[in-house]
């Protein structure tokens, strides 16, 4: 029971409150693109859960291996950007294998979710923080989800967002990252953030 609530705690800290958009701003113009249509909704969640998990155990597995090497922080990025790449193109060739009629729709949502900053940032968030096998994993699981949760609440309002009722100058992206930053606040005063003085 004791591991349920640890478990559930993990995934809702990393969902809500250390939420890739809305508390570091990262893949929010794929958020705007994806938002757009709410049937790609679905697809690309899984997608970028998938990709956000899947790099985080590999991120563990490169951090247990080369943590200690006194050079390891100058090729860091360039050890995650290449999990990044394997990942991506082992998915590519499981799709093709495994599911030909629909390739062509994993590959789209493997392309939106592999190249979109979030993912690369959770590998690099998740370094920082994570200890355990397990803490990756939830971390990629619950930054994944919450990547979704944002995506959900931008296309509930994508179509107000873009009306013409709202004035040209603040219609579609200026007002989504007005409405991004909003959210953001709101989740911030969640965390009880305390004043350094």
């Amino acid at each position: 029971m004791e591991l349920i609530k640890t478990i559930i705690t993990a995934l809702f800290v990393t969902a809500v409150t250390e939420n890739v958009i809305f508390s570091r701003g990262l893949g929010a113009s794929t958020l705007v693109i994806i938002s757009r249509d709410k049937r790609n909704i679905a697809g690309f969640s899984l997608c970028i859960s998938y990709m956000s998990v899947f790099t985080s155990v590999l991120t563990w597995a490169i951090e247990q291996n080369f943590s200690d090497d006194i050079h390891y922080r100058y090729y860091k990025a360039i050890f995650y950007a290449s999990i990044l790449c394997m990942v991506y193109f082992v998915s590519l060739m499981l799709g093709w294998t495994f599911m030909k009629k629909r390739s062509s729709t994993i590959k789209r949502y493997l392309n939106f979710s592999a190249f979109n900053c979030a993912v690369m940032g959770i590998m690099l968030m998740s370094s920082g923080v994570c200890v355990k096998l397990s803490d990756y994993v939830l971390y990629g699981l619950g930054s994944g989800l919450g990547y979704s949760a944002a995506l959900y609440y931008l296309s509930a309002v994508y179509k107000r967002l873009y009306s013409d009722k709202v004035p040209a100058a603040f219609r579609g992206f200026p007002l989504m990252m007005i409405y991004i930053g909003i959210l953001s606040m709101a989740l911030f005063g969640l965390t009880g953030y305390q004043m350094p003085f």
